[in-house]
């Protein structure tokens, strides 16, 4: 699977390096983006992209302005940046570009679409006909059946024929939880209702997330942060400032002060709040953690799996075995061992990775392309036997 081959940047051309740190498909992209299940990535050349396989090969030849991946290996496409359509990963249209504005849905056979440029917005098929004639300035997501949707100034709910259910009275809306309550707010108060669109949870609170599946929900009331179930009642006093989690992992990040750590759903601490930033682990063994002014991995243990001694660098994404972090002025590439396997180093001018032995992969010449973004997360891990 090109799963594992993950997108890098040399000079200012992108390619592809594969989990032994080699690289899989040279740097002669303008950009290029990470492989989807069907071992095709989108990359482009210039200001024109196109479709790759794992070879490098071009599957659909650069000559759109736009491509982005959606359901069932079919692509949201525009030659002009006006009109969107759909194409599969031959380059074939399936979809004629006839629409301002194309939108991957969560049902399988649906998209959101609009015929104008920030126009109300409806659903269509995967042939391009109307299922539900724009009228809608928003649509979220469908969950429990539902879907929060934005009419004139308010937010309601629809069902999935289409159908007004829950009128649109709300300041703002949010998705059902599998309890079958959802938050919204009203005026600047947030609170929850049911699928009949009843209020079970006045709206008196400052912020509000969804409910896991534990049943519980995290809101904040002044500036605390506490659990409540779904009657509403306080199940968990927390005394922390900030509360992040997803229902798919059990670690939720705290912060109290400017400290982070772990705590589970009870509010007891799995990980002591002494990390000066961290984040949440996403369903991953380790995670990246700042201590003084210095990045590292943690694992669930709040051990340093990977000792902090990066300035900066990105966190493990996926089935990637690599990430990019910074050291002393110099851009690395490391593995989850900490260890670093890869340099990029400038020399006369020009760009060149090297590995551990400073021998020469591959090199590119700074030319005619913008400078390349820094790392989008400060996140970095490494180890202290490394000499840099």
């Amino acid at each position: 699977m090109s799963y594992n081959l993950q997108p890098f940047r040399l000079g200012f051309k992108d390619g592809y390096l594969n989990e032994n740190a080699q690289v899989a498909i040279a740097p002669k992209f303008t950009n290029a983006y990470p492989f989807d299940e069907y071992d095709t990535a989108i990359v482009s050349l210039g200001s024109k992209y196109g479709v790759i396989n794992e070879k490098g090969e071009w599957v659909v030849e650069p000559r759109f302005c736009s491509l982005c991946n959606i359901k069932n290996g079919l692509v949201v496409a525009s030659v002009d940046f006006l009109n969107y359509g759909i194409i599969n990963k031959k380059g074939e249209w399936v979809i004629e570009p006839k629409f301002s504005y194309i939108q991957e849905f969560n049902k399988s056979n649906v998209l959101v679409a609009s015929l104008e440029c920030f126009g109300n917005k409806g659903f269509i098929d995967k042939q391009g006909r109307w299922i539900l004639k724009p009228k809608f300035k928003s649509i979220g997501l469908f969950s429990e059946g539902l879907a929060p949707v934005k009419l004139e100034d308010k937010y309601g709910f629809i069902n999935e024929q289409g159908d007004m259910v829950i009128e649109a009275k709300f300041e703002q809306a949010f998705r059902f939880s599998s309890n079958g309550l959802a938050q919204i707010m009203i005026g600047k108060k947030y609170g929850f209702i049911n699928k009949t669109g009843e209020i079970v949870i006045a709206p008196k609170y400052e912020d509000a997330k969804h409910f896991m599946s534990s049943g519980l929900a995290a809101v904040k009331a002044k500036t605390k942060w506490s659990f409540i179930s779904s009657c509403g009642n306080i199940a968990v006093v927390s005394k922390f400032d900030q509360i992040y989690y997803d229902d798919c992992d059990p670690f939720i990040l705290i912060k109290s002060g400017k400290k982070y750590g772990y705590a589970d759903k009870d509010m007891n601490i799995l990980i002591d709040l002494k990390f000066n930033k961290a984040n949440a682990f996403d369903n991953q063994e380790l995670t990246t953690a700042r201590i003084d002014k210095k990045y590292g991995f943690i694992n669930r243990k709040g051990e340093w799996a990977i000792e902090p001694i990066f300035d900066e660098a990105r966190p493990f994404v996926n089935s990637h075995m690599l990430t990019e972090a910074h050291i002393k002025k110099q851009h690395v590439f490391i593995n989850k061992k900490g260890e670093i396997v890869l340099r990029i180093k400038n020399i006369q001018g020009r760009q060149v990775l090297q590995n551990a032995k400073y021998i020469i992969v591959c090199e590119v010449f700074n030319d005619s392309f913008s400078t390349p973004p820094p790392p989008s997360s400060r996140v970095e891990t490494g180890s202290k036997k490394l000499i840099v």
